[in-house]
């Protein structure tokens, strides 16, 4: 986020939630947090489930960083970044501490889209399949 261009209208939130539930839930609970970035409250299930079925694998979840990028509009790229940090409370509560920034980049402004050509050269709009990459503690 800090090497896209200056003209980035961006907003950064941290909240922490406490919440009681099963640990097998708690995959979903993380999915549900990062697809809500970009739903707005409503989160998408063609995002939630295949991040909460990419959590499940792995066991009980400690942290997690989601990146999405979102180019419904051709014009615009908007960033959603969710990074979660989950505390082991008794029994099944779990506080779960989400920072998110949300950034956009308006393509139509030629600078702008000369920039993001410079870092990260021509590319096309993103495909919709998600995309892992774990890092190994």
């Amino acid at each position: 986020m800090q090497m896209v261009p200056n003209q980035v209208e961006s907003a950064t939130t941290s909240q922490t939630l406490n919440r009681t539930m099963p640990l097998g839930d708690l995959p979903g609970a993380l999915a549900s947090i990062c697809a809500n970035a970009v739903g707005g409250g409503k989160p998408p299930a063609n995002l939630t489930k295949p991040i909460s079925s990419y959590l499940s694998k792995y066991g009980e979840p400690t942290a997690f960083n989601c990146l999405i990028l979102d180019q419904r509009d051709s014009a615009v790229i908007h960033l959603y970044l969710t990074c979660l940090n989950v505390a082991d409370g008794r029994g099944s509560n779990f506080s779960i501490t989400a920072t998110l920034l949300s950034a956009s980049l308006n393509l139509s402004d030629k600078q702008t889209a000369s920039r993001l050509a410079e870092l990260f050269g021509r590319y096309g709009p993103p495909s919709d399949p998600p995309y892992y990459l774990r890092i190994p503690s």
